[in-house]
């Protein structure tokens, strides 16, 4: 009997990822594929322009441009979840720690976390949708 797709995960992986599935939301999921790469994401969006003139930063600038609605509507949400996803050790999202514009945008999806991604078997990062509920 074949493992099927589930093969390249191991029964731990298995365990813990079935987990996360029941307990993330879109928001988690969309972050983890946003932070793969912050740039191609933006450039898919065709917001490009929202990044071109960062000097410094916090990787929450661009978030703005992300969800397109105040900051206080997604600030508490997206703190959460990417506690949430430090926590699981998928990724690190320092959302207020300034830095400079390679920084905002640099890949914050660990390894763990890609894996992850292709457990759940997304579209690729750059073609995510934001939540509209967050």
């Amino acid at each position: 009997m074949s493992d099927g797709s589930w093969a390249p995960f191991t029964p731990s992986e298995r365990n813990q990822f079935i987990r996360l599935v029941r307990d993330f939301d879109d928001l988690h999921v969309f972050l983890l594929q946003y932070f793969v790469s912050p740039t191609a994401w933006l450039s898919a969006h065709g917001l490009q322009e929202e990044i071109s003139s960062i000097y410094m930063a916090s990787v929450q600038t661009p978030l703005a441009a992300v969800f397109q609605r105040p900051q206080a509507e997604w600030s508490e949400p997206v703190e959460q979840a990417a506690n949430d996803l430090r926590a699981a050790g998928l990724a690190d999202i320092p959302l207020t720690t300034m830095m400079s514009a390679d920084g905002v945008l640099a890949s914050r999806t660990n390894e763990k976390g890609l894996r992850f991604l292709a457990f759940i078997v997304e579209s690729p990062a750059a073609e995510a949708e934001p939540p509209e509920d967050l």
